[in-house]
């Protein structure tokens, strides 16, 4: 062995392990944030599915509830039309989410673009999603009698919820959902 010729690791050596490493650590780490972002987007979509889940069950329930009271066709499309116009008289809230506030208040919904922010003061947002709900009567406009008639004797509103996870949630997606109401019964 030549007594020149010493072991060990050289600096360059020494440089090039040090690269590998430290790109391997990044690769690592690039890892977590996808997955972290991964994690939060399906917490998103949980939620705005529950909201949205929720308040078609408060529409139908009001809708089930007309229906059960037996109220004509009419007044049926009255009331919704009255929810439309955000009437006082035809509000409507949603029982209380926890994914939501941690008071337990209900909250109010309302047709439009709406933050999710209880009328009163809350103790604490777990979650605040932008909202914009809409009852579509099938391209009717309100001054035309003959669409309104036309609208009115078919008995049905779609209903379209979108909801964004919120303004805190700048990198998330909308998310569309829709339903029908339907006249189920009554009188003509």
């Amino acid at each position: 062995m030549n007594p020149r010729h010493k072991t060990g690791f050289t600096l360059v050596e020494t440089a090039l392990a040090l690269l590998a490493i430290s790109l391997g650590l990044l690769g690592i780490f690039g890892l977590a944030r996808h997955g972290i972002k991964a994690g939060g987007d399906t917490a998103n979509e949980t939620r705005c599915v529950v909201f949205a889940d929720t308040v078609f069950a408060t529409l139908k329930a009001k809708n089930a509830e007309l229906a059960a009271r037996k109220v004509p066709l009419y007044d049926w499309w009255v009331y919704w039309l009255a929810f439309l116009s955000q009437s006082a008289q035809t509000s409507l809230y949603l029982p209380p989410m926890p994914e939501i506030s941690s008071d337990g208040q209900a909250i109010g919904i309302a047709v439009g673009t709406h933050d999710l922010m209880p009328a009163t003061a809350v103790t604490e947002i777990k979650w605040n999603p932008v909202y914009t709900l809409t009852l579509n009567l099938n391209g009717v406009n309100l001054a035309n009698p003959v669409q309104v008639y036309e609208a009115y004797e078919r008995g049905q509103i779609d209903v379209t919820l979108r909801v964004h996870p919120g303004t805190l949630q700048s990198g998330a997606d909308e998310r569309t959902y829709s339903t029908v109401l339907t006249y189920t019964g009554g009188l003509p």
